[in-house]
């Protein structure tokens, strides 16, 4: 009884490992074909899909960034180089303009005080000129009538002393006092002279002041000292002026040209702070390769999808931001090939998202 219970236990336990041999190559090989299956399926989705991104996170010390920073800071100091030098320009500008104006004030005072110049010295020659006639007048009865005087006094004098009742004492005190008159004639003369040497030169200077004031800024003729002066003076200051005038047109013209370098300054500076490397720069941010091939199929705002299981239990992971402009090669994700395509800016619900092989766009692969 025992040694057939022994046989029979025996047996049992034969059949038992025998069933779990099979049962466990049948799991196996179920397996086996469930992995050949999902290969297949796999590579046949990706032969055909052609709606999926390979994310890829971008950490603050990635090279790319790195570049990316040191670009933008070349970038604005740049921009800070041009804003400054704007800003000198700006205020030369400014005091071109003011010295421009201060200048032509300047010029103009200097025109109406040469006008007052010139009335004063019309005045100044009418009055000499009335006097000059009047001592004229004057010069001329003296000496008509000293003229008369001295003749009469000569005669009397000799008469006086060929009689004896003028002594020798007496006929020189009377020529000394013709003489005096003669000296006083040619006093009145050479005061005729001064007058009328001062009416020249006046006459001289009002036209070398009147040509001046026309605004050739040049005396015609042969000029005085005086009038040379107020020529130098009126060269000096229109060559200032003209200077001021060139150096403010080159100014306005290097201005226009700063403007334009700005503007553009400012849009270089813009695109590289829209680059996703350069918003890399503070966190990590994730973007996604997208081949050419894939490219018609992905734009912005359109969904992403992750699935936990190959292309099984799929759920939402987040949208497109953005293609990015510039081609890139990645490798494919599932085959040993690289491709060209370009990347696009993703936005995950979870950064985390990005360590998957790939993303789906638009909708789940298999529709759940």
């Amino acid at each position: 009884m025992r040694i057939t219970d022994s046989k029979a236990l025996v047996m049992a336990a034969n059949k038992a490992v025998v069933s779990a041999y099979k049962g466990l190559g049948f799991v196996i090989l179920t397996l086996i074909l469930l992995a050949i299956g999902s290969y297949l399926s796999v590579q046949g989705f990706f032969l055909l899909a052609r709606s999926w991104v390979a994310p890829v996170i971008v950490q603050p010390n990635d090279p790319r960034v790195l570049a990316a920073r040191t670009q933008l800071a070349a970038q604005e100091a740049t921009r800070d180089r041009l804003v400054a030098e704007r800003r000198e320009l700006l205020s030369r500008l400014t005091l071109t303009g003011r010295s421009t104006e201060v200048l032509e004030v300047l010029q103009r005072r200097f025109g109406a005080a040469l006008q007052a110049d010139v009335l004063a010295r019309r005045v100044e020659l009418a009055q000499l000129s009335s006097l000059r006639r009047e001592l004229g007048a004057a010069r001329e009865e003296l000496l008509r009538s000293s003229g008369d005087f001295a003749t009469v006094t000569r005669a009397e004098t000799r008469e006086l002393f060929d009689a004896k009742l003028l002594d020798r004492e007496g006929r020189i005190r009377a020529d000394y006092h013709l003489s005096q008159l003669e000296l006083g004639n040619l006093s009145l003369s050479e005061r005729d002279a001064a007058l009328e040497t001062r009416i020249r030169v006046l006459r001289r200077e009002i036209a070398e002041r009147e040509a001046l004031g026309e605004g050739s800024g040049r005396a015609a003729g042969n000029v005085g000292w005086d009038a040379l002066m107020i020529e130098r003076e009126l060269a000096r200051g229109a060559l200032e002026l003209e200077g001021l005038q060139a150096e403010r047109s080159v100014a306005e013209a290097a201005l226009e040209v700063f403007e334009v370098n700005l503007a553009r300054q400012e849009e270089i500076l813009a695109a590289l702070k829209a680059s996703p490397y350069a918003k890399a720069a503070e966190r990590g941010l994730a973007l996604g390769f997208v081949p050419y091939e894939n490219l018609a199929n992905v734009a912005e705002g359109m969904p992403l999808y992750r699935c936990a299981l190959g292309l099984l239990w799929c759920s939402p992971a987040g949208s497109v931001s953005r293609v990015l402009e510039g081609e890139t090669t990645a490798p494919h994700p599932v085959r040993s090939r690289d491709l060209r395509g370009v990347m696009a800016e993703l936005a995950l619900d979870e950064l985390r998202f990005a360590e998957e092989t790939v993303l789906y766009v638009g909708r789940p692969p298999l529709f759940f």
